[in-house]
């Protein structure tokens, strides 16, 4: 604190004083994201700016972040206030479709549908586990690649194509994490590296190999900025990542190999110095918890990365035309996060709070579902087993759907429900999200409902290709209801689906019959 007129030249925006590094102040703007502007500084920030806008890329209305507040201000007597800027709308701040650019597989250059868990120590049990809960993929944090010695090298070769042979027997493919492999390049070790070229020219043929991790949780500034100081570490750290990428390129061959890297907390300062060295990338998803609202303690997290995905990533796939959609991590569904577990902030979701997880980030445009995390020393715990394959049955129907008309929706969704709720944990989110897809015999419209309550949502489909205009019945995807659908002439030539309530959570995934 400083006594009033200490600091008479530090002019806040607002022509107030003794105000400039407090805390970011909030303001009625939104922008993409659609998350609210902040304006001046803060006594935390690493860098300067205290007379600039602040982008926000982390924090929603109702968050408790420290450095974060309102500020208040008295008139001089005598002079006008200035008026404040007409507040932004959401739904009219510029928000782009989402690229569409699949994962594919090596093996058939087709896109590849990740169903997949992060497993620490995985085995052939871990893999009969994995594809009896519907799995497909599985990411091996500890995968055999450690390179400390020649022995090593050839024994880790010999383990690791053991494991890829199993995992070809029960139809999983392996994303082989090498996360330690950039510091050798950074100093530049010839000796390590010769024994990673070794490593990856060992398993390179192997057809269960999809790619490989370079890293869990690259390291970035949580905040506005980052210092020089730090700016300089990321830099060196991303080049190590990326002499990674480019050695491990030229070792393997195959063009379509997956290089990724997972990202936790983010939209966060330095992300995207990261994007250039991979492929693909995925991105932390957290329970929802509502009587927990600053993101660190979890609770709006869900949301904002809905949101972080409608504007943030869709601005870097547009800068960084050669990356693959982001892949959601459900975070928080290990064996140890139980309600009363050892990790208190954490807990095991809802089976429907899961599946809301997955299939709002697909609605706005993520692809794949990765859940955190298996074999962590910890025991089994069979109901979070039980929930994800249950989840991953219900996306192996849509499998084809999402693998032949992702890329390209086959039809239109109209609706009222697209501007930002500005009713729940954030201003980010729209009322209702959907996703259109079709395989041979059906159409398919997902709808998220991510506001309170929606008592009447009006779906109308433009575009469906089917054999007549006779009614049909729409159904929802294992829940056991229906709505009529008919075909409109007075209204373009719309398919409109019969009224219906949505809450906020609900995930309706209708099934629509090509021949009536």
């Amino acid at each position: 604190t400083t006594p009033v007129g200490h600091f008479s030249r530090a002019i806040g925006p607002w022509g107030t004083f003794d105000q400039a590094g407090n805390v970011f102040e909030w303001t009625d703007g939104l922008e993409p994201p659609f998350l609210r502007t902040l304006r001046g500084g803060a006594f935390d920030a690493d860098d300067g700016g205290i007379h600039l806008p602040v982008r926000n890329t982390a924090l929603s209305q109702i968050s408790d972040a420290p450095d974060v507040g309102i500020r208040i201000a008295a008139a001089i007597e005598g002079e006008e206030v200035p008026a404040p800027p007409a507040p932004a709308d959401a739904a009219s701040a510029g928000e782009r479709p989402f690229p569409r650019r699949p994962w594919i597989d090596p093996l058939s250059g087709r896109p590849f549908f990740p169903l997949a868990w992060f497993s620490y120590a995985s085995d052939e049990r871990d893999l009969d586990e994995l594809a009896e809960g519907g799995a497909n993929m599985v990411l091996f944090v500890n995968a055999p690649a450690d390179v400390d010695s020649d022995e090593q090298a050839d024994a880790n070769i010999a383990a690791m194509r053991r494991y890829l042979d199993h995992a070809r027997r029960r139809e999983i493919r392996v994303l082989a994490q090498v996360g330690g492999w950039h510091s050798a390049h950074m100093r530049g070790d010839e000796a390590e590296i010769a024994r990673q070229r070794r490593w990856v020219e060992g398993v390179r043929d192997h057809p269960a190999l999809f790619g490989y991790q370079l890293y869990d949780e690259p390291e970035y500034r949580a905040g506005f900025g980052l210092g020089v100081e730090a700016r300089r570490n990321v830099a060196d750290f991303v080049s190590g990542l990326r002499a990674t990428r480019d050695s491990i390129r030229r070792w393997d061959g195959e063009p379509r190999r997956m290089t990724s890297v997972v990202f936790n907390l983010v939209p966060l300062s330095s992300w995207t110095d990261y994007l250039p060295v991979v492929d693909t990338f995925q991105v932390d998803r957290y329970p929802l918890d509502r009587e927990q609202a600053y993101f660190g303690h979890r609770g709006d997290w869900g949301p904002l990365i809905m949101a972080w995905s409608r504007g943030h990533a869709v601005r870097a796939l547009d800068d960084h035309p050669h990356l693959r959609n982001p892949s959601p991590c459900m975070q928080g569904v290990g064996a140890e996060h139980t309600e009363g577990g050892t990790l208190g902030l954490w807990r095991n979701p809802l089976y429907d709070e899961t599946r809301y997880m997955a299939y709002s980030s697909l609605t706005v445009g993520a692809w794949g579902i990765f859940h955190w995390i298996r074999a962590f020393g910890r025991p089994d715990n069979p109901a979070i087993a039980a929930d994800v394959g249950r989840l991953y049955r219900e996306l192996r129907t849509l499998l084809p759907a999402l693998e032949t008309g992702w890329e390209r929706p086959p039809f239109e969704i109209l609706h009222d429900h697209g501007g930002g709720t500005r009713t729940f944990l954030t201003d980010s989110v729209p009322d209702l999200t959907t996703l259109a897809l079709e395989d041979d015999d059906h159409y398919w419209l997902v709808a998220c409902g991510n506001t309170p309550l929606l008592p009447e949502v009006r779906l109308r489909l433009r575009g469906l290709r089917c054999e007549s205009t006779a009614p049909r019945t729409a159904e929802v995807l294992s829940e056991g209801w229906s709505r009529s659908l008919r075909f409109d002439d007075d209204d373009g030539g719309e398919w409109v689906l019969e009224p219906h309530a949505m809450r906020f959570g609900d995930v309706n995934v209708w099934r629509i019959p090509k021949r009536p």
